[in-house]
């Protein structure tokens, strides 16, 4: 493992986590100390996530893991099911259960037959085995499989309505950018969101989740659980987070394509009105092709913001880097930290887009927050997106409203 300052790669346990604690209806028992469990709920708190499912911890003494006891594990098992009666109930080892070989999927496979009313589903990395986007791919992927389950008809009855698969409070702007999307194909088509997953979602969204005529995954990690929905249940997916005008009508025309459904043209015409405008706009000429832009954050945001910036002729993106090894591409690469660092301190271009401990190793104002980690920035309104038809008019009105003087 590297020695970070700055810019610690979370775990997958804590990855389970950002994608498991905003759904209701569901309970996370985590076999641990106190402590761990505290520490993950100030976290998730800081990146004002909403915490809607039951979070408990077992703790644990010096006996637990001296001579590896599970009776406590068994009997918090027993009251949390007897007390709240979750439909789903998650049972995560913490990185000292893991240490001393705790076998909690054992445990709850001989305790399942005496709980009908509610399945166990264990999380045994406890954060030792792999980076977060791992934990949010699990999460989501267990989620869909055991909550689609927990109803099964011998028909699927299809509903008019699409379910959004990857909405997830580790990026920044994140409920803003999926109500953008929303708001945009509820827009272009006669149909409804169904669940918002993880973030906007109940357990009882999720079983429903099965009737949907299409999933849209605007994030990597969701793509599995997309695939699975579509090998078991024939719901074809669309996997794209647009940004811009272009993007966001191939995207549109995508989904008209899988939905065997034609775009409100009207709508269409209507939104793109106002980017065609900003176009057009005096100083939008003087900027265009000329400006030179420092990328960075999760694959999906900057790879999006990156092609918006290239196809529309906005600005040439001089560096671009994603935030975890895992989804480094060519294009897309991870860079380490202390290189990172450098890079940034060097960069002479016109203007960054990153996350705050980025933005704050430069003095200038040529900065745009568009990933975590973040620092003291609060986002109470949540109708200011990055995506979609006026998240790409927000991106242009930020680089157009940055002090000339630093140009």
């Amino acid at each position: 493992m590297g020695l970070f300052k700055n810019f610690p790669i979370p775990s997958e346990r804590m990855g389970e986590l950002l994608a498991l604690l905003p759904v209701e209806g569901i309970a996370i028992l985590e076999f641990g100390p106190a402590g761990t469990t505290h520490f993950s709920i100030e976290g998730f708190g800081s990146l004002q996530a909403k915490k809607r499912c039951l979070l408990l911890t077992t703790d644990i003494d010096g006996s637990d893991i001296a001579l590896g006891l599970t009776k406590r594990l068994e009997h918090a098992i027993d009251e949390v099911v007897r007390k709240h009666r979750p439909k789903l109930l998650f049972v995560s080892a913490s990185s000292i259960s893991s240490v001393i070989g705790t076998d909690i999927a054992s445990i709850l496979l001989m305790m399942q037959p005496d709980y009908e009313e509610t399945v166990f589903i264990p999380l045994t990395s406890g954060g030792l085995h792999d980076y977060f986007s791992k934990g949010i791919e699990e999460a989501l992927y267990l989620l869909v499989k055991h909550g689609l389950s927990l109803e099964e008809k011998e028909e699927k009855e299809e509903g008019n309505f699409f379910n959004l698969i990857g909405s997830v409070a580790d990026e920044y702007n994140y409920e803003a950018d999926a109500m953008e999307l929303i708001r945009t194909v509820e827009g272009a088509f006669p149909i409804k969101a169904g669940c918002i997953l993880p973030s906007e979602c109940t357990i009882d969204e999720v079983i429903r989740m099965k009737q949907a005529k299409v999933n849209l995954v605007i994030r990597k990690e969701g793509i599995r659980a997309a695939e699975y929905m579509k090998k078991k249940y024939g719901i074809p997916y669309v996997y794209k987070k647009p940004y811009g005008m272009k993007q966001t009508i191939a995207w549109l025309e995508e989904i008209g394509e899988a939905i065997d459904m034609t775009c409100n043209q009207e709508f269409i015409a209507k939104e793109t009105m106002r980017i065609e405008e900003a176009m057009r706009d005096s100083a939008m000429r003087r900027m265009m092709h000329r400006k030179s832009a420092l990328l960075s954050g999760h694959y999906d945001t900057v790879a999006g913001i990156a092609s918006y910036f290239k196809e529309e002729g906005i600005a040439a993106v001089e560096v671009l880097a994603c935030n975890n090894p895992k989804h480094a591409t060519e294009e897309v690469p991870f860079i380490a930290e202390k290189e990172w660092i450098s890079i940034v301190e060097q960069f002479d271009g016109d203007i960054l887009f990153s996350d705050a401990v980025t933005l704050s190793a430069r003095e200038d104002k040529r900065a745009v927050q568009i990933a975590n980690p973040n620092l003291d920035h609060r986002i109470y309104y949540p109708y200011i997106p990055y995506t979609g038809f006026r998240g790409g008019l927000y991106l242009l009105e930020q680089i157009l409203n940055l002090p000339v003087s630093l140009w």
